[in-house]
């Protein structure tokens, strides 16, 4: 979808703050046994590390390594596109929950003898709920932002 580095920018943060927002306030319903008013307010302000974390790893990495690993499963040609999407959406999803999942276990927790246990924990609490928000809810919904900010005139790229 985005075409150009500014596009590509706008898109990944947006979608990053989406995920992000979205997965510190389900791991801070886990922790705190349900969901209050000020599960919001508490996410937004210890988000903006993994915001970062997630943003430069999402930006510099998993947007380039994921697609061309879904080329080689896969032959787009031969398949709707909305297939080819949901394989990179899932690539993508598995690869970032395993590293923010390893990067969240350090920093909340340090290296200790608990840390290995709580890594695998925490990334099997994350990976469904990660995948469920990205393919069903946050994908699309981020999507339509986009294309509500970045409004191509689709008539005269057709003439051209």
């Amino acid at each position: 979808m985005p075409k150009t580095k500014l596009e590509s920018v706008v898109f990944t943060a947006l979608m990053v703050f989406c995920m992000v927002f979205s997965m510190t306030c389900y791991t801070g319903a886990l922790r705190a046994g349900g969901v209050t008013y000020g599960l919001f307010a508490q996410s937004i302000r210890e988000m903006w590390i993994e915001f970062a974390f997630v943003f430069l790893l999402v930006f510099f990495g998993v947007s380039r390594i994921a697609p061309r690993i879904a080329l080689k499963l896969l032959h787009p040609r031969e398949l709707p596109q909305i297939l080819f999407t949901l394989v990179v959406q899932g690539l993508t999803v598995s690869m970032v929950v395993q590293a923010v999942t390893l990067f969240a276990s350090l920093l909340h927790g340090g290296v200790n003898l608990g840390f290995f246990p709580r890594w695998i924990q925490l990334a099997g609490q994350c990976f469904p709920a990660a995948l469920i928000l990205q393919v069903f809810y946050i994908g699309p919904l981020v999507r339509w932002l986009f294309r509500l900010l970045f409004r191509r005139n689709e008539k005269s790229a057709a003439r051209n």
